[in-house]
């Protein structure tokens, strides 16, 4: 259960992160409204996955 936890956090959370962030990029670039509005939703998610594995390895370390 612990392997697969560390997996989950260092492994598939920043890849979630980064297709959030690619997503997000893609969608702030489109002309429409509404469309620029789901890349600013997406910016969060993305940012949450990306920083969670290094939260983490500052909080064991320290």
């Amino acid at each position: 259960m612990t392997m697969w936890a560390l997996g989950m956090t260092f492994a598939m959370l920043p890849a979630f992160g980064i297709a959030c962030l690619t997503g997000s990029a893609a969608c702030r670039a489109q002309r429409y409204r509404i469309v620029k509005i789901l890349g600013y939703a997406l910016l969060v998610p993305g940012l949450a996955g990306v920083l969670t594995p290094v939260a983490m390895v500052l909080w064991l370390s320290w």
